[in-house]
């Protein structure tokens, strides 16, 4: 397993934030499957699995920090 250390820059107000527009929107569990199975047209743009959103949280975060 690696674990790796954030940009200090990223904010975790910023993750909160992400979170907050995710929130509610359910598991998308036929993305998940559609990457074991190389089938990207089932995958759900309004939903995330597990990764997925860990990814896109620290994107947007660190999109934030950038563009200040």
């Amino acid at each position: 397993m690696d674990i790796y250390e954030l940009d200090s820059n990223i904010d975790a107000k910023d993750i909160i934030e992400f979170f907050k527009t995710a929130q509610g929107k359910g598991y998308d569990y036929l993305g998940i499957l559609g990457q074991f199975f190389y089938a990207n047209k089932v995958q759900d743009d309004d939903r995330y699995f597990c990764s997925e959103f860990c990814l896109n949280a620290i994107d947007y975060a660190f999109t934030i920090y950038v563009d200040l």
